[in-house]
């Protein structure tokens, strides 16, 4: 599966302080890294260990996982933890926990994922080449939003969990508390319960 954003968290960041030096020596304990510079003019280095990458797209800072491993997940709630800690006083609103999950169709997951009003579109449509379905939940303390993309051949789960928040302590505080491996399993247990999916074995 492509990389994705694990962690997002939305703010006014100055990407100008997120530069290689400054990850290396800060985020990454001196470790070597990559540097990618970006075409956006919003966006700044993109900068990456073996393990983790992390950038400022606009107005979000996104902390990708590299391996979709149990260890990397923690090592991204820490580096997240450390720049709250680093700059505190940027203004932030919200953050997400990102996760994604795909499956091959099989004729009972598709018997589960069809639309009702599928044969009527294909009737005059012909083909449905991709459907994206999205459900949203309120959780304690947080939304859950599960978005489906379905092709031909495959369906993608997406799991946002998204905490709103009032500033980088807020985010501390409220990501320290979150046992981020748990949440990973919610989402696992989510397919199982909902469409008898195993993905984790």
């Amino acid at each position: 599966m492509d990389e994705y954003n694990n962690i997002v968290i939305a703010g006014l960041w100055n990407k100008y302080v997120f530069t290689a030096e400054w990850d290396k020596k800060f985020l990454f304990q001196g470790d070597e890294v990559e540097v990618e510079f970006p075409l956006d003019p919003n966006s700044s280095e993109r900068v990456s260990s073996k393990e983790l990458r992390i950038n400022i797209e606009g107005q979000r800072l996104c902390i990708v996982c590299r391996k979709q491993e149990d260890p990397i997940f923690l090592s991204a709630k820490e580096i997240a933890i450390k720049i709250a800690d680093y700059v505190p006083h940027t203004p932030v609103s919200a953050f997400g926990i990102n996760f994604k999950l795909a499956q091959s169709l099989t004729v009972e997951l598709i018997k589960k994922l069809t639309m009702p009003d599928n044969d009527n579109i294909k009737s005059i449509y012909g083909t449905i080449s991709n459907t994206q379905v999205s459900r949203q939940m309120n959780l304690d303390g947080a939304i859950l939003t599960v978005r489906q993309d379905i092709t031909s051949e495959n369906v993608e789960f997406n799991f946002n969990f998204h905490f709103p928040v009032i500033s980088l302590l807020d985010v501390k505080e409220k990501l320290s508390a979150i046992d981020i491996l748990k949440l990973k399993l919610d989402s696992l247990k989510y397919l199982e319960t909902i469409y008898d999916l195993k993905l984790g074995e």
